[in-house]
């Protein structure tokens, strides 16, 4: 085989894979258009409804920028100020707050009043990810990021820029 034989039969077999892929019998008939205008999706998802718990007593959560919620999953969209919070406490330089929203939370609460932590996302045991396989740990991803509010570990002698972006 020539020197330039190898490259053209990799250039051949690569553009017949991208061909080969990219003509799959998925016509776009089910997906919307979520360049649409926001305001006429916001309204019609509204009126939509369906169960949070399986109850039936709940409205699904009203559309969000494009895409349509199936439940009421407003609780668990708050997780998302306690994230913000914490963005906020390490602009400030405040890593003991920080560390506090992180484990205790605030912002979202269960029905059954327990209140959703990003630490407790983060120590979920059991998943099925690899990642405590791979790292050795069952709480790789807590472990990580108590280190940097901690300054521990990888962190140790960190500087805070560098612990805030681990966190």
């Amino acid at each position: 085989m020539s020197n330039h034989t190898w490259p053209r039969s990799l250039a051949t077999a690569v553009a017949l894979t991208v061909v080969a892929a990219s003509c799959g019998n998925d016509d776009g008939a089910t997906v919307r258009d979520l360049g649409a205008d926001t305001a006429d999706s916001a309204s019609s998802s509204g009126s939509s409804s369906a169960p949070s718990d399986g109850s039936g007593d709940e409205a699904s959560t009203a559309g969000d920028g494009g895409y349509d919620y199936a439940s009421n999953v407003e609780a668990h969209r708050l997780v998302v100020a306690d994230i913000c919070g914490i963005g906020d406490l390490l602009d400030a330089g405040d890593f003991d707050a920080a560390a506090s929203v992180y484990r205790d939370g605030g912002s979202s609460v269960n029905a059954d009043g327990s209140v959703r932590t990003i630490a407790g996302f983060a120590t979920s045991e059991g998943r099925n990810h690899g990642l405590d396989t791979y790292y050795g740990t069952p709480t790789p991803l807590d472990d990580f990021v108590s280190a940097a509010l901690e300054g521990s570990g990888m962190f140790e002698g960190e500087s805070d820029a560098v612990r805030a972006q681990g966190i």
